[in-house]
């Protein structure tokens, strides 16, 4: 059985077990928070609510963009190579010393070897040191005014990469915690749970969009403007009415 496949009470040093779990803790929860956030914000983005016709549009950006900055400075709190934080590699170098062994340490060694560890992290730091230290940990005048990016998520670290470095330090993470694996979702969003039968099986976040849909203009034009519809129904382009049907059987409307 190699050391992955171990409890890790079979491989830490007794008298560091409890200071294990409270430094697995605080980083369990930033990614638990980091991937909660990524599933709220790719509801968002499924979402055309311009084409839906609400006066919400202005929120869903704050929402996204608030989350995406969030997002960010979870990531640089993992990989801040400060000797003076909790961030992956102290956690990773502190555990590697309060193994029990030096075979175990050895075989622990080798399995961070082979994950490409180091080399992983650094990635990510190039890309999202850049951002913390000019954007969103200071707002560096020079940085700014010459790049000036109005959406920073789609100039310089797109949505995808982001998802992207937060699934790479969770399977770091996982190395970490041996046999005993942990859910990095908030369980209302997690894949990993069997919701009951017959039970709501939408998320907060899925019944507040559902709200805008039901209430929007464009989705309820065929009942609230009978007379006007068939003329503006030929004018519209055959994807948005697709879009306008998928929303409709979304909220349980028959589609025209």
């Amino acid at each position: 059985m190699g050391i992955e496949d171990r409890d890790p009470k079979e491989v830490i040093l007794p008298a560091w077990l409890s200071q294990y779990e409270k430094e697995m803790n605080p980083i369990h929860w930033q990614l638990t928070q980091f991937n909660s956030n990524i599933y709220i914000m790719e509801k968002i983005m499924n979402v055309d609510f311009g084409l839906l016709g609400t006066t919400t549009n202005n929120f869903w950006h704050l929402v996204f963009a608030s989350m995406f900055e969030t997002n960010v400075m979870i990531l640089w709190r993992l990989v801040d190579p400060s000797d003076v934080t909790l961030n992956m590699r102290i956690l990773r170098d502190r555990i590697r010393d309060n193994l029990r062994d030096d075979s175990l340490r050895n075989e622990f060694a080798a399995l961070i070897g082979k994950s490409n560890y180091d080399s992983r992290i650094d990635k990510i730091h190039d890309k999202v040191s850049i951002l913390r230290h000019n954007r969103f940990g200071h707002f560096q005048r020079k940085w700014i005014v010459k790049e000036s990016p109005s959406l920073i998520s789609d100039n310089y670290l797109p949505f995808p990469n982001l998802k992207e470095y937060g699934n790479t330090i969770g399977k770091l993470f996982d190395l970490l915690c041996f046999s005993h694996g942990r859910e990095l979702f908030l369980l209302d969003y997690s894949p990993n749970v069997i919701p009951s039968a017959g039970s709501d099986t939408r998320t907060d976040i899925e019944k507040l969009i559902d709200l805008v849909i039901e209430n929007s203009p464009f989705v309820n034009m065929p009942e609230d403007q009978p007379d006007y519809w068939p003329h503006f129904k030929k004018a519209l382009p055959k994807k948005e009415i697709e879009l306008m049907n998928y929303y409709r059987k979304r909220v349980g409307k028959d589609p025209v």
